[in-house]
């Protein structure tokens, strides 16, 4: 009962400061996750559709030792994940750089409006 209480809680905290247009359909924060999630959606497909029709030689995976060796998929899977990762990491520091940005400027504006 208290986990769901603190998850309850912790919930509020959060949607309290989601910014407007969050979940809007037209919003910014739902274009740029479309733009996000189907970039490298296009890339995997190609990039699977190309590895199907040309297989790995086998003196590229002599090489790889431990689980690559035996199972290549799943590093392919990895690098895509950490590739990914990196993408969206890169995305929001972007966006929380323009949002300091942002209130910078206002915080800016509000001490010259003041000084008047």
């Amino acid at each position: 009962m208290m986990f769901l209480l603190r998850a309850a809680f912790w919930i509020a905290v959060v949607a309290a400061f989601v910014p407007p247009g969050f979940t809007a359909a037209g919003g910014l924060f739902a274009s740029d996750m479309e733009r996000l999630l189907s970039e490298p959606a296009a890339r995997a497909a190609a990039s699977l559709q190309q590895n199907q029709s040309q297989p790995a030689p086998v003196a590229a995976r002599q090489h790889e030792t431990g689980i690559c060796a035996e199972y290549g998929e799943l590093c392919e899977i990895w690098t895509h994940v950490t590739g990914f990762g990196g993408y969206v990491g890169s995305v929001a520091l972007s966006q929380a750089d323009a949002m300091i940005e942002a209130s910078r400027e206002t915080e800016g504006a509000k001490a010259a409006a003041q000084t008047r």
